[in-house]
């Protein structure tokens, strides 16, 4: 979550670099209730400016403590702060997560000290809103126009910074103050509410915020906010851990069951059976609703800790998960495989895990370009005449799937996909929400080696504002991954293929 603190300086950087419109970005979706507006942006920035006050220099460098209040359950979070920079950490369970910005960068880290970049992960995690305040909005802040809010009128402001997602905020026209926000993640919407306003090193800022969501509601209370001296590697990207789960280092066939769409994998979770989908599109570790309750887990803002997690011959200890609403058990997302190479084979049905040290893929495997910094492996893939750079090996999914973000961005259309239409409108379902396609048979696709026809694939044709929104190109499923065998190593961010035998 974000409080805006404007600096006369920053004012007039906006006033030159952001553009003015009256309404929402085509496409794209926007709170209930929004209208266009008379209002330019430039006069609402100096109303906001005027009404925050002007902060001491030292004010951009500062430690702030909360305290927060979710359902039954309180606990704390420290946020540091260096200019547009900031990490968050926060306690539960005796488990501590951190997350923050660095250079625009947005990111995340689990207990066990795994981390990744968020720009591709919509999930959602309520623990990396924290910051009070994410100091001056983008060049990419326009105004989306008023609304009313019971008897107050407000402007209402879009901030879709690059690396993020966008985030609406609500002015008093009044009183020239920031009161409340919206942001949305994949299909998640979040609403803060701020009050308790009070003066701090000559800014004029909230002390007190109540926030709703998918997960779950929480009141947060500023305990302090003190400005000090914050050298840049405090707020820098930490180093991720290599081994987030201590396992025996060494080669472990894993039990699996493969299945057309999905491959799933028999566990004990807190001694009890269950069935998790292997997916390297998920970074963590996530169980259902429903499994976290059957097995009594206390759960906090979508994050629990489950004492053992049994995979195969394999046993880990006080694993940190992720708790979302999910029809299947739960997902084993590659942070129970760090440390290790993943090794897929699809025609022998075979999923392995093999020690990184001295580890060498077979002479006759290819390398295949992969950023793995978002926690899921990305690669570039041509279709026809449109390429892309952002899509997902997603062993969580059966279809390859080209969104209309990829449409969007490169000005492309549908008829340079070379692709024929063969089925009608359907609906596609992740967890992050669901989205329209129309079924295609695409004629030239590829990933770097060679030229192949999919029969069966999906192109994302609407742009309903009831779509989810993902900062990614596509997905690449099983239908098209199980031609191949694959070795994954995330933490080396590195992966191999060679044509299944």
């Amino acid at each position: 979550m974000r409080v805006l603190i404007i600096s006369p300086a920053c004012l007039l950087a906006l006033l030159l670099v952001c553009l003015c419109t009256a309404r929402a970005e085509d496409g794209y979706w926007e709170p209930p209730g929004v209208h266009p507006t008379g209002a330019t942006l430039a006069a609402v920035l100096a109303r906001v400016a005027g009404a925050m006050g002007t902060p001491d220099r030292a004010y951009a460098q500062r430690r702030e403590r909360y305290a927060i209040a979710a359902s039954d359950f309180n606990f704390e979070a420290t946020a540091t702060i260096r200019g547009d920079d900031f990490v968050v950490t926060s306690t539960l369970d005796g488990e501590t997560y951190s997350a923050g910005r660095s250079g625009g960068a947005h990111w995340r880290q689990t207990p066990r000290g795994l981390v990744h970049l968020v720009e591709a992960d919509v999930q959602g995690d309520d623990l990396d809103r924290w910051p009070t305040a994410l100091l001056p909005l983008s060049s990419q802040c326009t105004i989306a126009g008023e609304t009313t809010h019971g008897n107050a009128f407000e402007w209402v402001l879009l901030d879709r910074r690059e690396h993020d997602i966008p985030h609406w905020f609500f002015v008093d026209a009044l009183s020239g103050r920031i009161v409340r926000e919206i942001s949305r993640e994949g299909i998640r919407v979040e609403t803060t509410t701020f009050d308790d306003f009070r003066s701090t090193s000559g800014v004029i800022r909230p002390f007190r915020w109540h926030t709703e969501g998918p997960g779950g509601v929480f009141d947060v209370q500023v305990a302090s906010v003190d400005p000090e001296a914050v050298d840049a590697k405090r707020v820098a990207i930490p180093g991720s851990s290599s081994d987030t789960l201590p396992l025996p280092d060494q080669a472990e066939v894993i039990p699996s069951r493969f299945r057309p769409e999905q491959i799933f994998v028999p566990v004990k979770a807190g001694g009890k059976s269950a069935l998790f989908q292997l997916d390297t599109g998920t970074p963590n570790i996530t169980v259902s609703q429903e499994l976290a309750h059957r097995l009594g887990l206390r759960v906090a803002l979508g994050h629990a800790t489950l004492p053992e997690l049994t995979v195969g011959t394999m046993t880990a200890h006080d694993v940190p998960l992720n708790v979302v609403p999910f029809t299947e058990d739960g997902i084993l997302g590659y942070e129970f495989f760090s440390g290790r190479i993943v090794h897929l084979d699809f025609r022998r049905q075979l999923l392995e895990t093999l020690p990184r040290t001295d580890f060498a893929a077979p002479p006759d495997a290819h390398e295949l370009v992969t950023d793995w910094d978002e926690g899921m492996p990305l690669v570039a893939l041509r279709v026809g005449r449109v390429a892309g750079e952002r899509f997902v090996l997603d062993i969580g999914s059966f279809r390859l799937v080209v969104l209309a973000n990829l449409l969007r961005r490169g000005h492309h259309a549908f008829d340079e996909l070379g692709g024929e239409g063969i089925g009608p409108a359907r609906t596609e379902s992740y967890l992050e929400g669901s989205i329209e396609t129309q079924s295609v048979s695409l004629n030239d696709v590829s990933l770097g080696f060679g030229n192949y026809k999919v029969p069966y694939a999906e192109v994302q044709t609407s742009t309903r504002s009831s779509d989810a929104e993902f900062p990614i190109d596509g997905v690449i499923g099983n239908d098209i991954l199980h031609y191949f065998e694959w070795w994954f190593d995330a933490d080396g961010g590195r992966t191999w293929f060679r044509f299944a035998r």
